[in-house]
């Protein structure tokens, strides 16, 4: 999607789980725009500016998840877009309420809600 001059930065806690990004860009021949960085439980680590920021089923797990989505305002580029999703097996619909509030009072505007398979999502704007 981003094509040969963009960039795919894949952040996880997981150093496997990063080897096994790396693994299947190279069997889909896009390697040279995948890129990943080892990061802490409660810091994404990212210095450089984004477009698109997806968080898959992983909000829940973060020790703050207020703190967490100011780092993704943080790093989000001027109408920068924040997709999340969060499993309907873990999440109430209470929980993702309080994150979708936490993404409003950041100053995150809610673009979508999208019907994503087994999961609540939704889709914000930076400003």
């Amino acid at each position: 999607l981003v094509g040969a001059s963009g960039t795919v930065l894949a952040v996880d806690i997981q150093k496997r789980m990063l080897d096994q990004v790396r693994a299947r860009a190279q069997r889909a021949g896009c390697a040279s725009v995948v890129y990943t960085l080892l990061s802490e439980s409660d810091d994404i680590a990212i210095e450089q500016k984004l477009d698109f920021v997806l968080a898959f089923w992983m909000l829940h797990e973060t020790p703050d998840i207020s703190t967490f989505m100011q780092q993704f305002k943080n790093v989000l580029k001027p109408q920068g877009i924040l997709y999340f999703a969060e499993p309907r097996m873990h999440v109430s619909a209470a929980l993702f309420r309080q994150e979708l509030q936490c993404a409003q009072s950041l100053g995150f505007t809610l673009v979508a809600q999208p019907k994503v398979a087994f999961s609540y999502a939704a889709v914000f704007q930076q400003p």
